[in-house]
């Protein structure tokens, strides 16, 4: 092998670890700017389970869940375990019924929120 193909070999291992190293970052800057909207209320969780948000595709169910105001590891396994998600199931795996079923759950415990 020429010197000069052994010398790009580890530039470009370098360069795509860095384009790796961005673009976890970015997901993790948009997962955490997700939470923080289910926290504050200004999203809710079952919009961004039906919403088709490419944010929450990686996210394991009982992080979204416990993201919201109210729901913690407790309620967010009884919740799950009621409906047959794992907790560490990313979202994007969900099928479409167990997402409909998440997200009418979720949406009733928000409204039953709001009118307390």
């Amino acid at each position: 092998m020429p010197p000069a193909s052994r010398a790009s070999s580890p530039s470009r291992a370098a360069r795509q670890r860095r384009e790796a190293l961005a673009k976890a970052n970015e997901i993790r800057r948009a997962r955490a700017a997700l939470k923080q909207a289910l926290a504050s209320g200004g999203l809710q969780a079952s919009e961004a389970l039906t919403g088709g948000d490419s944010r929450t595709d990686g996210m394991a169910v009982g992080e979204l869940v416990r993201a919201q105001r109210g729901i913690g590891r407790e309620r967010s396994r009884r919740l799950l375990a009621r409906l047959g998600i794992s907790e560490s199931r990313p979202v994007g795996q969900l099928t479409g019924r167990q997402r409909e079923a998440l997200a009418s759950e979720l949406s009733r415990r928000e409204s039953a929120r709001a009118a307390a």
